[in-house]
């Protein structure tokens, strides 16, 4: 692969070929494709990674094929709909999430979801991903604050664009973590509707008493 991207037949910046397994029968799937300095808040610019994704996609499937046995009659099932946005805005919290706080394992006394995943950051600029672990046996949480905009009264936010740093994004934004602050959200939502106050004046201790009556862990 690396000779590969060296002789020009891989333009995928991409470092590494994840390939996992798949429930399909003889199936795998990959994560391989990195898209990158392109702005997803723009039209032409998503646009135009849509299309870089689907032509990286095809690219390694090409590869695979050529270059190795296990995919030698390999058959190309199906992309994904859509490219995935790994990041883009994040709102102005009233607390940043920090790395600090991750790799600390902070336990916040407004905290409404707990994270376990790796702090890991690919490289903006294409090349090299920056894995960093979260101690062992243990969890870091999410405080309500960093779903709270400052800017406005009734404002929640809720997955990737929570106020959080580049570092900690890359460990929150993943789709079990976000799932839980979006439970969050939505309880506290009603709160605040049920009692006609702002989001931020809610009592977070009761928030966090119904997401533990719901199932939750915070």
């Amino acid at each position: 692969y690396k000779a590969a991207q060296q002789n020009g037949e891989i333009t995928n910046p991409r470092e590494n070929v994840l390939i996992f397994t798949s429930p399909v029968r003889n199936g795998v799937h990959l994560n391989t494709t990195r898209v990158v300095k392109y702005d997803p808040v723009d039209v032409d610019g998503l646009s135009t990674a849509e299309f870089e994704g689907r032509r990286q996609m095809i690219e390694i499937y090409n590869f695979l094929r050529d270059h190795t046995k296990f995919a030698a009659d390999a058959q190309l099932e199906q992309g994904g709909a859509e490219i995935g946005i790994r990041e883009s805005r994040r709102i102005e919290g009233e607390y940043e999430l920090t790395k600090e706080d991750l790799l600390a394992t902070r336990k916040f006394p407004d905290a409404i979801a707990r994270g376990v995943y790796d702090i890991d950051v690919h490289n903006p600029e294409g090349t090299g991903t920056t894995i960093i672990h979260i101690p062992e046996n243990d969890y870091y949480t999410i405080p309500y604050r960093s779903l709270v905009h400052t800017g406005a009264d009734n404002l929640l936010a809720a997955g990737r664009d929570i106020c959080s740093t580049h570092e900690a994004h890359s460990s929150v934004r993943i789709m079990p973590t976000t799932t839980c602050m979006g439970e969050a959200a939505g309880i506290a939502a009603a709160m605040a509707l049920r009692r006609q106050i702002p989001v931020r004046e809610i009592d977070t201790a009761e928030l966090r008493r119904a997401i533990v009556a719901y199932g939750g862990l915070c």
